[in-house]
């Protein structure tokens, strides 16, 4: 039990927190930048904190081992999918390690998909978002209201309905140009984008894929062994990238 609450007093500390929180996000409204800087492995990348959520966002970076090596890995001349893309770190990051590469993010919530494009906007980014949810097939599945991280497909059958597309068949029909580095952080679907971009990974071009895996979400059983297996069949040489908190997968081409 927390000392707070042995003590009494939890829940007054709590809205005490609340009110001085609000105050600052307040002030910083007011009076503060409108953007942040944070070095990653010697590269400066701006990101928007002008509003709550992106002072949420952005002010402190997670998944920062990924960012880095990311960093180390972009090519000037690369296609970078961030699918999944929510707020678009690590589309800003890309577009920021490789500025004449093409990046394009993809982000299904019509709540995500409009304040990833104030993030775009804010620091006259050249990022295509694309409000579509990249699948192994057509069709229309849910997603909860509220815009969060966590928010995924077919897990609120009162939520709102969104458009999915096979990703080999969208790329074409659209236009897109083509990717070589690819990140996947779409909360249990990460094997169906998989299947759906089977085509494009199989081209020689695609070099590079960064997974966030999500076992206990996923349709699938072992959906961990069956997206190593898909990569590895595709060509990919696989290496789990993991933190304390979350469960990444690094697969890539041999050169």
């Amino acid at each position: 039990m927390p000392v707070t609450e042995w003590l009494g007093i939890h829940d007054t500390i709590s809205r005490l927190f609340d009110r001085v929180r609000s105050l600052y996000l307040d002030l910083h409204k007011r009076y503060g930048p409108a953007t942040i800087t944070h070095n990653i492995s010697g590269v400066k990348v701006t990101y928007p904190i002008k509003t709550d959520w992106q002072h949420d966002r952005f002010y402190h970076l997670g998944e920062i081992h990924i960012l880095e090596d990311m960093m180390a890995e972009m090519r000037p001349d690369d296609v970078f999918y961030d699918v999944g893309a929510y707020h678009g770190w690590h589309a800003v990051t890309a577009a920021t390690a490789a500025p004449d590469s093409d990046v394009v993010a993809f982000e299904p919530h019509p709540m995500s998909h409009q304040q990833l494009c104030e993030v775009v906007d804010a620091i006259d980014a050249d990022i295509r978002a694309c409000q579509i949810a990249l699948s192994d097939k057509n069709g229309t599945e849910t997603i909860g209201e509220t815009s969060e991280p966590r928010a995924r497909l077919g897990n609120n059958a009162d939520g709102i309905k969104i458009e999915t597309v096979n990703g080999d068949q969208y790329i074409t029909e659209q236009e897109l140009p083509r990717p070589t580095v690819i990140k996947i952080d779409t909360e249990g679907m990460e094997l169906n984008v998989l299947e759906g971009l089977r085509t494009n990974l199989e081209s020689e071009d695609c070099r590079l894929v960064y997974c966030e895996l999500h076992p206990t979400l996923a349709p699938q059983e072992d959906v961990e062994g069956s997206v190593i297996r898909l990569l590895e069949e595709l060509g990919f040489e696989c290496e789990k990238f993991t933190d304390e908190s979350k469960n990444h997968l690094k697969a890539k081409k041999p050169e």
